[in-house]
């Protein structure tokens, strides 16, 4: 591994081995599951649902190490063990964001960007406890703001205070590839 996940930027733009071909099945894992975002398909297990009014806001799919043991191996052999994959696949509030929080269970992660225009994820620090799921403003206090670009690999640090503005017309999409959890 080329990277260090305790670093103290909450977000670091990173190189793999063998990119191309991770990039490879990791964009089949966004189309698949952009498939089933549009069409209810249901060929990829949905973990989260956010609707509001019929309005898609947030829509996330898990894929286990053993439903992909190629992009898996890959992995592995560069030192890096998934716990698993979410696409996540994000409209947004209708003033394109997706609110401040933290994710329950997931701590480090590698994402790779697959499908975004020009989307902002902010970091913050929280100033007081958060009220529910989602901060309130006076919260929290913006500390830093990443452009993270399509076909790009990102660490992510899940327990820092993180939203999306910005969001384009369309959909953003991208993969986690989870490699630490809370317990």
């Amino acid at each position: 591994m080329n990277f260090n996940l305790q670093s103290f930027e909450p977000s670091q733009s990173i190189l793999l081995e063998n990119e191309d071909l991770i990039r490879l099945y990791l964009e089949e894992l966004c189309e698949n599951a952009l498939e089933d975002y549009y069409q209810e398909t249901n060929k990829t297990r949905l973990a989260t649902d956010y609707t509001i009014d019929g309005r898609k806001i947030y829509r996330s799919y898990d894929i286990r190490p053993e439903d992909t043991p190629n992009l898996t191996k890959l992995l592995i052999n560069q030192g890096i063990e998934p716990f698993n994959y979410l696409v996540s696949v994000i409209l947004g509030e209708s003033d394109h964001s997706f609110k401040p929080h933290i994710d329950k269970q997931r701590h480090h992660s590698i994402m790779f960007i697959y499908k975004d225009s020009s989307a902002i994820t902010q970091f913050f620090k929280e100033i007081k406890p958060k009220s529910g799921f989602f901060y309130n403003e006076d919260e929290i206090e913006l500390t830093h703001s990443y452009e993270l670009t399509e076909g790009n690999f990102y660490t992510f640090n899940h327990q820092i205070p993180h939203g999306v503005v910005n969001i384009g017309p369309d959909v953003r999409c991208h993969v986690t590839i989870t490699l630490s959890t809370i317990d």
